[in-house]
């Protein structure tokens, strides 16, 4: 329990300490625009949670959430596909690239941050492909009103989506028989094949879910931003990752919960929107990330060694 207080008690540490250093950073309209905008990690990290408890990792969700977003877009503005269509299309394309994942991990056997890393390419060619390198715009204004502005109980359908996308995936982990199986998959997959269970088709489940949330993020982001883009979804491949080792979930698998990868999420954006405030250039949150990637492979390493 103490475990999953921790990035809690940093991220209310770090607020305060923002909100008493810079005049009118403490309001609450303020905080629930943090709140609202890590929505977006919170959801991607979703899946990125399942896959790390399971022993895997993904690196493609950051180009399946462009992927997702310059389909979506570019049937809807070039083949004038109804936007409903649309969106369905970029979801299907995500999860194909799933299925892809788990078959590679799952069945054929290749190591994760090598089949990831793999489709990650390809998915990066297919937007460029498909886009051409032009970005385009979402014409659906019910839609992005839906996803910026108040609505129910004055929060937006980003927030709305990630309490929703919340609750079930905290229920799959803690509450049914396919998430204990996920842990044990992640605990020990030779024991899991002795136990009966189809470890390939757990594979297969957990990278297509990372695949359709990441996919769902990139869906939410063009409502966002309004457009889509080569690249919109590169950073959230890293930050996935740290919001969930962030939050407590080992990345070695088989320990985990959602619960701390929300307030890793969290904590990542509150970060992020204290580097822009302070303009932080570009270059400078890229070496903020790669000192967080830096931190992350120690932890891996030295956990590796504790487990040999």
């Amino acid at each position: 329990m103490f475990r999953l207080l921790v990035p809690y008690m940093l991220f209310v540490g770090c607020w305060l300490v923002v909100s008493l250093a810079v005049a009118g950073y403490g309001t609450v309209d303020h905080f629930l625009y943090i709140v609202q905008f890590a929505g977006l990690l919170g959801i991607v990290a979703a899946g990125q949670t399942l896959v790390i408890v399971s022993g895997g990792i993904d690196l493609s969700v950051g180009s399946l959430i462009t992927l997702s977003a310059v389909v979506a877009t570019q049937t809807s503005f070039a083949a004038h596909f109804p936007f409903p269509a649309a969106v369905m299309l970029g979801l299907l394309v995500g999860a194909a690239f799933g299925v892809l994942n788990g078959i590679g991990i799952g069945i054929i056997k290749i190591p994760p941050l090598i089949m990831t890393l793999a489709t990650l390419t390809i998915a990066r060619g297919t937007a460029l492909l498909v886009t051409n390198g032009s970005p385009h715009e979402v014409r659906d204004p019910g839609f992005q009103s839906w996803v910026v502005k108040p609505g129910l109980l004055g929060i937006n359908g980003i927030l709305q989506s990630w309490i929703v996308i919340s609750l079930l995936v905290i229920f799959l982990m803690s509450r049914t028989t396919y998430g204990k199986k996920v842990q044990f998959l992640g605990s020990s997959p030779k024991a899991t094949v002795y136990a009966g269970y189809n470890a390939k088709l757990l594979t297969l489940g957990v990278y297509v879910l990372s695949a359709v949330l990441s996919g769902f993020t990139g869906i939410l982001l063009i409502g966002f931003t309004g457009n889509s883009y080569l690249g919109m979804g590169d950073s959230y491949s890293l930050l996935s990752i740290a919001a969930v080792v962030m939050g407590g979930t080992s990345i070695l698998g088989g320990s985990g919960s959602y619960i701390g990868t929300i307030a890793g999420a969290l904590l990542l954006t509150l970060i992020a929107a204290v580097l822009t405030l302070f303009q932080v250039s570009g270059g400078g949150q890229m070496a903020v990330e790669g000192a967080i990637l830096l931190l992350l492979m120690m932890a891996y390493a030295t956990a590796t060694r504790s487990r040999d």
